[in-house]
Parts: C-alpha cells; sequence; structure tokens
C-alpha cells in the first residue's frame, strides 16, 4: 500500500476550510474568506495564484 499526499489533498480538497476551522484556527477560516481567499487554488508561483 502506497501513501500519496497528493490523493489526500485532492480527496479533502472540498472540504478544507472546514478542516481547518475544525482542528486549527478558526479566526483564520473567517479572515480568509473575508478577504476572498475561499477559493480553489490549484497552483501557485511566485506571488500569483491560479484558479481553474
Amino acid at each position: 500500500m502506497s501513501f500519496s499526499i497528493a490523493e489526500l489533498f485532492a480527496q479533502h480538497s472540498q472540504e478544507k476550510f472546514a478542516l481547518h476551522e475544525n482542528h486549527l484556527n478558526k479566526q483564520m477560516v473567517r479572515v480568509l474568506q473575508t478577504i476572498g481567499y475561499d477559493r480553489n487554488y490549484t497552483k501557485a508561483m511566485g506571488n500569483t495564484l491560479r484558479q481553474f
């Protein structure tokens, strides 16, 4: 049995904010939603984010 972090991220991509809110920092989730970072970004290069 092999472990793939990419597969794990893909499986839970739709619930990432709920997971973060439940297990880490609720206030940070609110901040990210307020400034518009509650989207599904798929790629980042430097200071540019891409959403697909």
